[in-house]
């Protein structure tokens, strides 16, 4: 995520509200022709989000930005959809930083008919293992209920385990 995230940063030009609120599928590939030579090359063009001079739109950018988020795409943790705080529509985002938690590693996962969320918080060292007896539904609370559980112990002030150097 952090590659990705940089390298979005540095080739982008991009501010930070515009990065943190760039949407899953926001890379689009077009083609362009060198008037010099001739050659075909690849151009990215991600959809940036309405901002607070102008509105939504897309602009070419370095492919590498491209490469780089489709590839985080590939390994990027499930996630919940969020409200998107200029808009109010529910979106995926394609990083997430929760509102409370800051950013916040999280997987989700099944084993022995059980599901297991996983979510490691860096800003606190605090992780959080969730498993449940239940399938994946329209109701889904199993985020909600990690949610309840990060609000708790860090209202309790809970002590993260020493770590080993």
């Amino acid at each position: 995520m952090i590659r990705a995230l940089v390298r979005v940063w540095l080739f982008g030009g991009l501010r930070m509200d515009e990065i943190r609120r760039l949407e899953l599928e926001c890379v689009r590939w077009d083609q362009a022709t060198d008037p010099d030579s001739g050659e075909t090359y690849r151009v990215c063009l991600p959809h940036i989000p309405a901002n607070k001079t102008t509105a939504a739109f897309s602009k070419p950018v370095d492919p590498i930005v491209g490469e780089l988020i489709d590839a985080w795409k590939t390994i990027r943790p499930v996630q919940p959809d969020i409200t998107d705080r200029k808009t109010g529509q529910r979106r995926r985002h394609m990083f997430f930083v929760h509102p409370v938690a800051g950013t916040v590693w999280a997987y989700e996962g099944a084993t022995f008919g059980n599901r297991v969320l996983h979510m490691y918080f860096p800003k606190t060292g605090m992780i959080i293992a969730i498993a449940v007896n239940s399938a994946v539904g329209e109701g889904d609370t199993l985020p909600d209920l990690a949610g309840t559980v990060y609000k708790t112990l860090s209202a309790q002030k809970a002590q993260a385990l020493p770590r080993h150097q």
